[in-house]
């Protein structure tokens, strides 16, 4: 019963640690994004200047 329990418990935190990272990744994605995005508005706006 303790190595069922044990099992259980691994499984249930391989599961939470492997969603967390995929939605990590997924925000640093979008942060590199905005970031490309922001440095471009900024390039125009010098441009302009």
């Amino acid at each position: 019963m303790k190595k069922l329990f044990l099992g259980l418990l691994l499984a249930a935190f391989t599961l939470t640690s492997y969603s967390c990272r995929e939605t990590t990744e997924e925000n640093v994605e979008n942060d590199i994004e905005e970031v490309d995005t922001d440095l471009e508005e900024t390039g125009e706006d010098i441009e302009d200047g």
